[in-house]
């Protein structure tokens, strides 16, 4: 029987990196996007299908369009497993940046409100899968596990300072890297600018990659940028799988 599972994270370059993660790694590719199966919350949201040829496994990528919206998210996904409209979704990862402590314990505190209301002795915490019955239609009860994750897990930053990180251990890109990364520092510094380009903390910890990609992808194109993401050994680069490694239960099927 396949498995459903759903992952939800902030914005569509965050889907698109983390598709990447889950082709290399898990062996999901690309279905169809799925613009009708979840009721869209923002422009800036997108909604992907991707499924495991040897297993038949889905899983559904969810860019909400920000943080702020990810526990709405959260209510309609376990709204959806009570009415079994579209299946269930057994495992359910939340995938957010870590923009500062205080904002970080904010946000799992707001998702544990949700989870309260489908079991109030459980407490969702971050780096560790949890297991819980939600009641769904005619009375029936099922397991569902939920990964929290903020990324990364040792220091303020987003999915972006993740990859930069890993793009780093691959020789070839360690002084792109380190100019990309010196380049934003001198802008922050030079405050005269700062604010007509970087005019928030999220934009200047997204910016790094965006200047490596700028780089080296300067025409943009797919197969470039493919080239790079997928030049990515998820399983060999510590940046990687430090941070990554609870995701390795999508992989216990195909072993």
């Amino acid at each position: 029987m396949k498995e459903q599972s759903i992952l939800l994270c902030e914005g569509k370059t965050d889907q698109v990196l983390l598709s990447y993660y889950f082709k290399q790694k898990f062996h999901y590719e690309y279905s169809r996007r799925c613009e009708n199966l979840l009721q869209r919350n923002s422009k800036e949201e997108s909604v992907c299908l991707y499924r495991q040829e040897e297993t038949g496994d889905e899983l559904v990528i969810w860019a909400v369009g920000s943080q702020s919206l990810i526990p709405r998210a959260l209510a309609e996904v376990l709204s959806t497993n009570r009415s079994n409209a579209n299946g269930i979704y057994s495992r359910i990862v939340i995938l957010v940046d870590r923009d500062n402590e205080q904002e970080n314990i904010n946000f799992w505190q707001a998702i544990n409100r949700i989870l309260k209301e489908i079991d109030s002795n459980k407490i969702l915490e971050e780096q560790k899968w949890m297991k819980l019955k939600q009641s769904v239609a005619f009375d029936e009860k099922i397991e569902i596990e939920i990964l929290g994750l903020s990324i990364p897990l040792d220091k303020d930053g987003a999915l972006e300072t993740f990859l930069l990180e890993a793009l780093e251990e691959q020789e070839q890109n360690q002084y792109l890297v380190h100019q990309s990364d010196d380049f934003v520092r001198k802008l922050i510094k030079n405050k005269k600018y700062l604010y007509s380009y970087l005019a928030n903390r999220r934009l200047r910890t997204k910016a790094p990659l965006a200047v490596f990609f700028a780089i080296a992808n300067p025409e943009r194109t797919f197969d470039s940028f493919d080239n790079i993401l997928t030049s990515v050994s998820w399983e060999k680069y510590n940046t990687i799988m430090t941070g990554f490694q609870l995701l390795d239960e999508f992989g216990v099927s195909i072993q």
